[in-house]
């Protein structure tokens, strides 16, 4: 783990998730986002619904964000960087 990630201190490791997973004070949720041209997230039929961590939830970040108006404009290189920018 990085501890000089933004927000590390809500990072943990695989070991403390394996060890705590039961736990009723832990939630999981997976944020993963793929959009298509028209900013619907396909992750969730793509990735989440074919396999995740047992008893974490699916968080569509993607469609809170298009919902408040608020998005970033993503531009990809050929090296597999990625930068963005807020567009409001």
């Amino acid at each position: 783990m990085n501890p000089d990630a933004a927000n590390a201190e809500y990072l943990v490791s695989t070991q403390w998730l394996a060890s705590h997973i039961d736990a009723p004070s832990v939630r999981i949720l997976d944020v993963t986002g793929m959009l298509t041209v028209k900013l619907i997230n396909r992750a969730q039929a793509e990735v989440f619904d074919k396999g995740h961590i047992p008893g974490s939830l699916f968080f569509d970040v993607a469609a809170i964000l298009v919902a408040h108006n608020y998005w970033c404009s993503v531009a990809f290189f050929d090296n597999g960087q990625t930068s963005s920018r807020p567009t409001s």
